[in-house]
C-alpha cells in the first residue's frame, strides 16, 4: 500500500502574516479637517495647538468663519458668563457660569474646558487676599486688593484668568482717590485696542468745577509698576459737569468715552467726554436729542456701550420698560450729535414681567436699569437689573442677584443669576483662534 501523502503545514506564524499585510492608508488632511469641523470646540483648539498637519488649515479665515458662524458651527464666537472670584477664606477655586449664548456648543465648551481651566489657574493666585473686581475687558480683569500698609495706596492688579497671570501694582500716586473733592475712575485697555502691549490702565480724575481731567497711565511694560507722569487735559464741557455715577467707560479704537451730566448747560442733558490715549487729547460728542426728548429723568436710564464688532460707539436708553439702542457711525466722532442711528427698539415689558415676576410682576415696577458693570457684550447681550439695586446691594441678605439678559439681535430675554462678588466675563473665542500662530 503506497504511503499516504502527508500534508505540509505552513510555518508562517500568525503574527508574521498580519505584519505582512500593507498598512491602511492614512486619512487625508481634508478628511481629518472635516472630522475636526464636526467634533467640538475643545477638540478643535487642541488640534490647532498640537497638530502641525492641520494647524494651517484650521487657522484659515474661511475655516474659522465656517466653524464659528455657519450652520452646524461648533465654536461659539464669544462666550459670556459670570466669573466668581469668591470671598471666603481659604478662597475657593474661581468659578465660571455660562450666561450667553444658550447653545449646546457654548454649554459644552464652558463645562468641559473653560470652567475647569479657570478653576485651576485662579485659586493659587488669589488665595487669602481681599479681592474687589471692578471691570473686565477682552479676557482681562481689573481688581482692587485692599490697602498697601506701607504706602497707604490701593493695591491693584490686572488678572488674566485663562493664563493664571496676576500683575500687581499700586494706585496712581497723583490721582485723588479719597478726599471726596473729585470724582475718579479707572479704565482698562487691552492689546485688542491697539495699544502695543498686553494692557494699559488709565486713571482719570475729574476735579470738581473744572474743565479739565487729570490722567495717569500704567503700561504692562512699565518697570516696577511705575505710573506715567500726571497730565492735565482741558475739555470743552461746561464748568461743573461731572462724571455720571456708575456709568460704563467704553473704549472704541483707542478712545475712551465717558457719560457726563450737569454743568451750566444741564438743560441740554448728558453728553459724552472722550479721551484718546494715543494723542492724549480730549473731545466731546453730543447725544442725539431724539434719544432723550420727552423722557422723564425719574423713569429713564442711559449708558454707553461698544457695538458687538467693537468698531462703533453705542448708546443705550431705557424709557420705563422700552429699550432703544443707538449706534454712532464709525469715524463720525461728531461733536454735534450727528451720525447717530437707531439700531433697535425692544419693548421689554411682557418679557421682564414673565422671566422675573418677583421684581416686575407688579404694574408698579415700571422701569429697568442697565447693569453698570457690563452694558453690551460683544456677543450682543445687554444685562438689566432692578431699579435702585446699587442702593440695597450691600444690605441684602441674598448672596446672589437676579438679572435679565437681553439678546439685542433676537430680542429674546431670560433670567440669569450672578454672585455678589462676581462680574461679567467674556471670552472672544473667534479672536483667540484667529490670533494663534502657524508653524
Amino acid at each position: 500500500m503506497p504511503p499516504r501523502n502527508r500534508r505540509r503545514l505552513s510555518t508562517t506564524r500568525p503574527s508574521e502574516a498580519r505584519a505582512a499585510r500593507p498598512p491602511a492608508p492614512p486619512l487625508s488632511s481634508d478628511i481629518l479637517l472635516e472630522i475636526v469641523a464636526r467634533s467640538d470646540a475643545v477638540t478643535l483648539f487642541r488640534c490647532a495647538a498640537t497638530c502641525k498637519l492641520l494647524r494651517r488649515d484650521i487657522l484659515n479665515p474661511a475655516f474659522i468663519r465656517r466653524v464659528c458662524h455657519e450652520p452646524g458651527a461648533i465654536v461659539p464666537p464669544r462666550v459670556l458668563g459670570f466669573l466668581d472670584l469668591g470671598k471666603e477664606k481659604p478662597r475657593p477655586p474661581v468659578a465660571f457660569s455660562l450666561a450667553h449664548p444658550a447653545t449646546p456648543a457654548a454649554a459644552s465648551f464652558s463645562e468641559k474646558h473653560l470652567a475647569p481651566l479657570l478653576a485651576r489657574n485662579g485659586a493659587a493666585k488669589l488665595v487669602d487676599r481681599v479681592v474687589v473686581p471692578l471691570t473686565s475687558r477682552n479676557g482681562l480683569v481689573f481688581l482692587v486688593r485692599g490697602i498697601d500698609e506701607s504706602s497707604r495706596r490701593y493695591s491693584m492688579a490686572v488678572y488674566d484668568p485663562l493664563a493664571g497671570k496676576l500683575t500687581d501694582f499700586l494706585s496712581a500716586p497723583d490721582i485723588d482717590l479719597g478726599s471726596g473733592r473729585s470724582t475718579f475712575t479707572h479704565v482698562l485697555l487691552t492689546a485688542a485696542d491697539g495699544i502695543g502691549c498686553s494692557f494699559l490702565v488709565v486713571a482719570a480724575e475729574f476735579p470738581s468745577g473744572s474743565r479739565s481731567i487729570k490722567v495717569q497711565t500704567l503700561s504692562a511694560d512699565a518697570a516696577d509698576g511705575e505710573w506715567s507722569a500726571a497730565t492735565s487735559v482741558g475739555h470743552c464741557r461746561s464748568r461743573g459737569s461731572t462724571l455720571q455715577k456708575d456709568s460704563t467707560a467704553v473704549v472704541v479704537g483707542g478712545v475712551i468715552h465717558w457719560l457726563m451730566e450737569g454743568g451750566a448747560d444741564a438743560n441740554k442733558g448728558p453728553s459724552i467726554l472722550t479721551y484718546d490715549v494715543r494723542t492724549a487729547m480730549a473731545g466731546s460728542i453730543e447725544i442725539p436729542t431724539a434719544a432723550t426728548d420727552g423722557l422723564s429723568v425719574f423713569h429713564r436710564d442711559i449708558d454707553l456701550a461698544a457695538s458687538p464688532d467693537g468698531r462703533s460707539l453705542s448708546l443705550l436708553v431705557a424709557d420705563k420698560l422700552v429699550i432703544s439702542v443707538w449706534v454712532l457711525s464709525s469715524g463720525s466722532g461728531s461733536s454735534t450729535g450727528g451720525g447717530w442711528a437707531r439700531h433697535a427698539v425692544i419693548d421689554a415689558e411682557a418679557s421682564v414681567r414673565s422671566v422675573m415676576p418677583e421684581v416686575w410682576g407688579s404694574s408698579v415696577a415700571d422701569m429697568v436699569c442697565f447693569a453698570r458693570s457690563w452694558s453690551l457684550a460683544k456677543s450682543g447681550a445687554v444685562l438689566l437689573q432692578r431699579p435702585f439695586t446699587n442702593m440695597f446691594y450691600f444690605i441684602s441678605e441674598s448672596d446672589e442677584e437676579g438679572l435679565v439678559l437681553v439678546d439685542v439681535e433676537t430680542k429674546e430675554m431670560r433670567k440669569v443669576t450672578m454672585k455678589k462678588n462676581a462680574l461679567p466675563y467674556e471670552v472672544d473665542l473667534e479672536s483667540r483662534l484667529s490670533a494663534m500662530k502657524t508653524f
